[in-house]
Parts: structure tokens; C-alpha cells; sequence
């Protein structure tokens, strides 16, 4: 995992993006093919740690990211990851997966704890630490959760 960040990091962030997914993808990361990768993300692991990363298709991540990869991360299709988001599958207490929904947005700057389930068309607003499942279709803001299914 070091030898995919070192090499995508030769990269500048926002530039040749698909020349680095693609990168990535050959190193053995399960990215959808026409998922992206903006910047250079940071993978945490063993060496077999890229096994456990599997990103659907149409998904775009934003710069900044970190996959801490103790366990397996799964993402679906159409995924919106905005900057400096954290996926960490480990903490003191426990180590569990973590599964993000087709059609999830996730603000910058949030963190998605172990064993935290992102249900499908979620939308988690900007700086939010997410210890807890999401259910489908909702909004998360602040201490707000409000289900957007009434709005489909």
C-alpha cells in the first residue's frame, strides 16, 4: 500500500486524475472503472490491505482521503466523497467494516467510524464523526437527522 501512495503521490493533486486511478487500479485496488481519485489518498494497512478496498463504479473521491484498511472497506455506485474524509476501520475498542451506499454523499472532513453502515442516497453534511449506522435516504447536518424518503 505504501508503493501505490508513494507513486500516485508523484502526481499533483487535480491533475492527470485518471492517470492515477488508473495507477491505483493497477496496484491492485478494486475501483470501478469509471470511479476517480482526486489527490493522492493515504491507505493504512498490511501488505494485503488493497484487497479489502472495493469502490463501485461512478464514484469520485476528493483530496485528502484516508482508508484505514484493518478490515474490509466496501463503497458502492455514484459516491460522493468530499475532502479529508476518514474511513478508519480500527480503534481502541474494536475493528469492524465499513459499507458506504450506491448514491451516498459524505461532506468533507468526516469520519466514518468502524462498523458504520452508510445506507443508500445518505447525505452527511461537512465535519461530521459518524459512530453510528446512517440509514437510507436520510440527511445528516449537525444533531440533525432527517429522512429524505418524503422527498423522492
Amino acid at each position: 500500500m505504501r508503493l501505490a501512495s508513494a507513486l500516485a503521490a508523484l502526481l499533483p493533486p487535480f491533475v492527470a486524475n485518471r492517470l492515477r486511478t488508473w495507477l491505483l487500479r493497477g496496484l491492485g485496488i478494486r475501483l470501478g472503472r469509471t470511479s476517480i481519485i482526486w489527490g493522492t489518498p493515504t491507505f493504512l494497512g498490511d501488505t494485503q490491505a488493497h484487497t479489502r478496498l472495493w469502490i463501485g463504479e461512478e464514484s469520485g473521491f476528493n483530496v485528502g482521503c484516508l482508508f484505514d484498511l484493518a478490515e474490509r472497506i466496501t463503497i458502492g455506485n455514484h459516491v460522493g466523497v468530499g475532502h479529508d474524509v476518514l474511513f478508519l476501520t480500527q480503534d481502541l475498542s474494536k475493528t469492524a467494516p465499513i459499507v458506504v451506499g450506491d448514491g451516498a454523499w459524505i461532506g468533507a472532513r468526516c469520519t466514518i467510524l468502524p462498523g458504520v453502515t452508510i445506507g443508500a442516497g445518505a447525505v452527511i453534511g461537512a465535519n461530521m464523526v459518524i459512530e453510528s449506522d446512517v440509514p437510507p435516504h436520510t440527511l445528516l447536518m449537525g444533531k440533525q437527522k432527517i429522512s429524505l424518503a418524503k422527498w423522492r
